[in-house]
């Protein structure tokens, strides 16, 4: 890790240290500037995939308010609920705030993939029934509710699934499990 100490005005020479903190901190550092390009490039990808596979220009517009808005929320409500302490008066340990901590860094690491993936197949599964029935002849309409119909028990159980799993998380005392089980 580079730094510089106060008062140091020594032009071209730089201080550099090597310990458990210092790599931590380049990691934090490199975590908080290219994860979110990360996460932009990976989500443009699959949104190009789709729009392509589909020959549908427009999914990316309608995805962007069945995943992303949804994931930003939830990054959102994990704010208020470990830095606001909004559910402070629950009296529920895993609920309570973090302090000057806040959300631990390597949750918005590991997290984003994992729920842009589900949240990109529950959608997907859903789309493709839609299309189907578009190509048997169905209207839009009836596409629509034939589509949930057929998938809706399958989503459901699998997100009651996840949400059990990954619900467990959210029980833990340790901050990274339980803010991910949050997530």
């Amino acid at each position: 890790h580079t730094f510089k100490p106060q008062g140091a005005d020594l032009p071209g020479l730089t201080f550099k240290t090597l310990s458990a903190t210092s790599a931590m901190m380049d990691m934090i550092e490199v975590t908080d500037t290219r994860g979110k390009i990360a996460l932009l490039v990976c989500a443009m990808i699959c949104f190009a995939a789709i729009a392509i596979s589909f020959g549908a220009a427009l999914i990316p517009i309608k995805m962007l308010f069945t995943v992303i808005v949804p994931l930003t929320w939830t990054y959102g409500a994990a704010v208020y609920v470990f830095e606001d302490g909004v559910l402070a008066w629950s009296g529920i340990e895993s609920l309570s705030p973090t302090g000057q901590s806040g959300i631990h860094w390597t949750v918005f690491m590991l997290t984003p993939t994992l729920m842009l993936g589900l949240a990109l197949d529950y959608d997907i599964f859903l789309f493709t029934r839609v299309f189907e029935f578009r190509k048997e002849g169905f209207g839009e309409l009836e596409s629509i509710q034939l589509g949930l119909a057929a998938t809706g028990p399958i989503i459901t159980s699998a997100g009651l699934i996840m949400a059990f799993s990954f619900g467990g998380q959210l029980m833990a005392s340790i901050a990274v499990p339980n803010q991910m089980g949050f997530c």
